[in-house]
This record gives C-alpha cells, sequence and structure tokens, in this order.
C-alpha cells in the first residue's frame, strides 16, 4: 500500500494553500530578483491544464483527491470566512470524470496506484 503523503505529485501539496491566499499565485513576481517559477509550480501547471481539459476547477481537483486514500478520513480545507466555507462545499461537490485521473496518471502527475475518488 502507498502512503497518502507519496501518492501524488508534490504539486497537489500546494494547490489547496495557493488557493485560498487571496491574490497569491506560483508566478514569479515582476521586479523581484528571483524571477525563476518554483519547480513544483510547474507541476501545478500541467496538473491545472488536465483539469482545464475536463472543465473541472483545480480546487475541486486538489479538496476530493485526499479524501479517496482510507487513511484520511477528512480535511481541514481552513476557510477564512462564510464565502470560503460556500466555495469548499461546492468544490467538494464538483462531479470530477474518472478520465480526468486517468489523464493525470497517465500525465505521471499521479502514482500508478493512487486511490481516486471516482
Amino acid at each position: 500500500m502507498i502512503s497518502s503523503r507519496n501518492a501524488f505529485h508534490p504539486a497537489f501539496r500546494s494547490l489547496l494553500a495557493a488557493h485560498s491566499i487571496p491574490g497569491f499565485s506560483l508566478d514569479a513576481t515582476p521586479g523581484t530578483t528571483n524571477q525563476r517559477r518554483p519547480k513544483s509550480s510547474l507541476g501545478v501547471d500541467r496538473i491545472k491544464a488536465v483539469c482545464d481539459r475536463h472543465q473541472v476547477p483545480l480546487a475541486a481537483a486538489a479538496l476530493q483527491f485526499p479524501l479517496a486514500h482510507s487513511a484520511v478520513a477528512s480535511i481541514i480545507p481552513g476557510p477564512r470566512s462564510v464565502e470560503e466555507f460556500a466555495a469548499n462545499l461546492k468544490f467538494l461537490r464538483y462531479p470530477i470524470p474518472a478520465a480526468l485521473w486517468s489523464d493525470l496518471r497517465d500525465a505521471k502527475l499521479l502514482h500508478p496506484r493512487a486511490p481516486t475518488p471516482a
């Protein structure tokens, strides 16, 4: 059995944090001395591209994915407002086709044996 920590691409680990911080972007900030993007952001771009092809919000995939693992009983997204709470509920209920998870596997963005929601 694979662990929940190793089941998915490292980029998935920062998706929820990036989604929850207003104005946060994984792109390099213009005017900074380091214009290189973090390596994990390249994986996020690839995951987002797959989600976009399936018309699934990235946050929906990020919230639902960990719940497929038997070691995960719940997630704590940490909304800071009623609006964020409502958005999290919407993303948790968003229908995600099984093909999205297959495409993530095919792109080597998920471990071949990682459990998926669909």
